[in-house]
């Protein structure tokens, strides 16, 4: 019986080699999320794989999930980073804003490419067919910043405006204690 590394490293050698097409076939169920978590491991890089529907993807990253805490780690080395892509959740017409969980996933999502986070990334299709920002303005545009960050309270603002922000009545920044996330309220 073969190991994973041997059934990965063919695929590995076609990509290194330029293939602009490589065919993998005769996997169903969670030995689609076995085989790309064997490429993640021994390629070391991100991998994008797209799936028809989000219903899919959601499966698949289970899947992912499931091994990435199975499978032994050499140590010292992270656990390999799962990430879907969900979509807007809304139609192009509707007035509703989207579920602040959604944006802060698509924004996790984009951030772990940006970073070259070797993850895996799992898109459904109906999520690359929605408006993004262009690459270049969302790299450009992504910050971290911690506690000990010294900001330019200038060069900091003309960011913002750059984004698409826009100035108004001064805000102060509240935390949400059970789930860790921010919001602005009225100072």
């Amino acid at each position: 019986m073969k190991s994973l590394s041997d059934m990965v490293l063919p695929v590995i050698n076609d990509i290194r080699a330029g293939r602009k097409t490589i065919d993998v076939s005769e996997l169903w169920g969670a030995s689609k999320a076995l085989f790309l978590f064997g490429l993640r491991q021994e390629a070391r890089r991100p991998i994008i794989v797209v799936t028809a529907s989000e219903d899919a993807a959601e499966t698949l990253a289970e899947d992912l999930r499931f091994f990435t805490q199975k499978l032994l780690h050499p140590a010292g080395e992270e656990p390999v980073e799962i990430r879907t892509f969900p979509t807007w959740g809304l139609l192009p017409f509707e007035a509703d804003s989207p579920d602040s969980r959604t944006v802060g996933e698509r924004m996790r999502f984009l951030y772990g490419l940006t970073t070259g986070n070797p993850g895996v990334y799992v898109v459904p299709v109906p999520s690359l067919m929605q408006k993004l920002p262009p690459w270049e303005l969302f790299v450009d545009s992504v910050r971290t910043i911690t506690m000990t960050t010294a900001i330019d309270a200038a060069q900091f603002t003309a960011g913002l405006t750059a984004a698409g922000y826009e100035s108004a009545s001064r805000w102060r920044v509240q935390r949400a204690r059970r789930d860790h996330r921010f919001f602005l309220a009225p100072a």
